[in-house]
């Protein structure tokens, strides 16, 4: 059985010279750009710079709703190579040149402003993070003034509506006692306890009975988020989508300081969901229209 393979999903805009770009202009500038190298990142002394570029740009239609498609590429222009020397029973390193391209299919709803980039890290694969960031590269061609891309992920009030809607399967947390404010009853309540044990730091995770899902109803949960809210824990969860697709929100960093926690919640939460690249029969659709679906659902397209 082939590995789910995940997708980050966000909302995005593009803008060329202070201009939000349609549907149209968007198909048009992937057209426009397909196949050319931008240098992107540094270049290593003596060898070509690393490149980015996009490819294959396509467009499908979802149920009356147009999607675009197309592949983003970084390649680096060399890479390192070890040989082993029987003779001298020594391994020798050497830079050589290497025109392989590794990749990220994104798939993209304008009249959503949602995107879904593939996020995997591979020989033949970058992540989700390294295509947004090879893609800004590549805008910076366009009109006068250079293109921008715009993207935005979970917030607060995205992680509470997931939480609230996603049957969620697991729940992770790292929480710390309340020092010097007080919160709500809940964070109240719990952050007490742990001070009369002497914990400094709890580190958990909660998970339902098999087949079904967990539930907020004032118990470790729901202080946990609350002491997350104020600075005091971070907390992520796996569950599934109304749709029917896992899906995970990572724990982000945990600090011991209360506004580093706070200042790490306001970087925006990636949400990654899972689907399967071979579905079972009565599910024929390719993969691609079945991302696209899922994408125009979650943000409620």
């Amino acid at each position: 059985m082939s590995k789910p393979i995940p997708y980050l999903f966000c909302r995005y805009q593009i803008g060329v010279d202070d201009q939000a770009l349609d549907q149209n202009g968007q198909q048009h500038a992937l057209q426009n750009l397909q196949g050319n190298e931008i240098q992107h990142g540094r270049s290593r002394q003596g060898q070509p710079p690393p490149a980015a570029l996009v490819m294959a740009p396509d467009s499908f239609d979802v149920d009356g709703t147009n999607c675009l498609a197309w592949l983003i590429g970084i390649q680096p222009g060399f890479r390192v190579q070890n040989n082993y020397d029987k003779k001298e029973q020594k391994i020798r390193t050497q830079v050589i040149d290497d025109p392989h391209i590794k990749f990220a299919p994104v798939i993209a709803l304008p009249s959503v402003g949602a995107m879904a980039l593939e996020d995997r890290s591979s020989d033949e694969r970058i992540t989700a993070r390294q295509a947004l960031g090879a893609f800004k590269t590549i805008l910076r061609l366009l009109g006068d003034e250079g293109g921008t891309l715009t993207v935005h992920h979970g917030n607060a009030d995205d992680i509470q509506r997931w939480l609230s809607k996603w049957e969620i399967s697991e729940y992770s947390y790292i929480i710390a006692p309340l020092n010097p404010i007080t919160a709500s009853d809940l964070a109240n309540r719990r952050s007490d306890a742990i001070k009369k044990e002497n914990i400094i730091r709890e580190t958990g995770k909660v998970t339902p009975p098999k087949g079904q899902s967990l539930h907020q109803n004032g118990g470790s949960i729901e202080e946990a988020n609350d002491l997350s809210s104020v600075g005091y824990g971070q907390r992520g969860f796996r569950g599934k989508t109304p749709d029917g697709h896992s899906a995970h929100v990572p724990k982000p960093r945990f600090h011991d300081n209360r506004e580093k926690n706070l200042e790490e919640q306001k970087r925006e939460q990636f949400v990654r969901v899972l689907f399967d690249p071979d579905p079972p029969a009565a599910d024929s659709n390719r993969l691609e229209w079945r991302v696209a679906l899922a994408l125009r659902r979650f943000y409620g397209g």
